[in-house]
C-alpha cells in the first residue's frame, strides 16, 4: 500500500524551527495566518492527538505552553488560538 508522504516529515529550514524535542517539533507554519502562527506536533503519527501515549501528549501540551511563551516575548500578540 502506498502512503501519502506526511507533509510533516519534511525536512524543514532550521530557521523555521522554535523548538524540538524526540517526541514533537514546534515551527512557523508555512502559510501564516498571522504574524508567528505556530504549529506544534507530535513526531509520532496518528490519527488524533488523543491517541498518543500519555506521556507525550502531556510533553505535547507542557511545550505548546512554552512555545506560547517565547511567541508572546517576540510578538507581543492580544491573543493566541489553538485549534
Amino acid at each position: 500500500m502506498n502512503r501519502p508522504l506526511c507533509p510533516f516529515c519534511q525536512p524543514l529550514p532550521p530557521a523555521r524551527v522554535l523548538a524540538a524535542s524526540d517526541t514533537f517539533v514546534a515551527f512557523f507554519d508555512g502559510f501564516p495566518v498571522s504574524t508567528g502562527h505556530t504549529l506544534v506536533i507530535s513526531k509520532r503519527h496518528v490519527a488524533s492527538l488523543f491517541d498518543l501515549p500519555e506521556d507525550e501528549y502531556r510533553e505535547l501540551w507542557v511545550q505548546v505552553a512554552a512555545v506560547r511563551m517565547r511567541l508572546a516575548e517576540r510578538f507581543h500578540p492580544s491573543a493566541f488560538t489553538s485549534a
